[in-house]
């Protein structure tokens, strides 16, 4: 597994951004992807120069509901790309590898650790040792199943890939 940075949150949205929280015991910084509307922010991590050439692999993205006090959910969609050494980082295009995701949130200050799995990496986005790897994550705050009624919270992502 190894952990993804932040890289940014979508510029030109105001439905998600980079925020803080002062805690009882734990001070918290997050990306808030509010409740009405879409939001991106994206997230980057190196291939592990050891990964297998066909890697099955998972997505974990860890997150706590804003201020709620009851259980909600989140809809969300990820996309990913992968940029090798020497090539134009803005023109390769995300592939979709999860759309539409329920993600049922807890109360607020509760971790929630939703999985995005789907066999083959290679099959979907087609990544190499050493490469650069975006994952944009959208939160669909106008969509329909998307009751969680405030900030959807993550404050990270991991990804894990099988090594050789």
């Amino acid at each position: 597994r190894f952990p993804m940075a932040l890289l940014t949150v979508q510029p030109d949205s105001a439905n998600a951004f980079w925020t803080t929280r002062t805690g009882t015991n734990v001070d918290l910084a997050h990306i808030a992807y509010v409740d009405s509307g879409e939001g991106i922010a994206t997230w980057w991590g190196i291939v592990p120069f050891n990964v297998a050439p066909s890697p099955l692999w998972n997505l974990n993205i860890y997150s706590v509901g804003g201020s709620i006090t009851a259980a909600g959910t989140a809809v969300y969609t990820v996309n990913a790309k992968a940029v090798a050494h020497g090539e134009d980082l803005d023109s390769a295009a995300y592939t979709r590898i999860s759309s539409g995701q329920n993600y049922l949130i807890f109360r607020s200050n509760t971790l929630t650790v939703s999985a995005v799995s789907g066999g083959n990496f290679d099959s979907v986005v087609a990544i190499s040792a050493g490469d650069y790897l975006l994952v944009e994550l959208t939160r669909h705050g106008g969509a329909g199943g998307d009751g969680l009624s405030d900030n959807w919270d993550v404050q990270a992502i991991k990804m894990r890939c099988d090594a050789l």
